[in-house]
């Protein structure tokens, strides 16, 4: 049960992880569209 939820725990870090990369890059595009 324990291991269970840990993976869970950093399965959903990871997607965290990856939405906020992606916002990252989302804004450095529309950074680069204002210059």
């Amino acid at each position: 049960m324990l291991v269970r939820k840990k993976k869970r725990q950093y399965a959903k870090i990871d997607e965290c992880r990856q939405t906020s990369k992606v916002n990252v890059e989302n804004i450095q595009l529309k950074l680069e569209l204002i210059d």
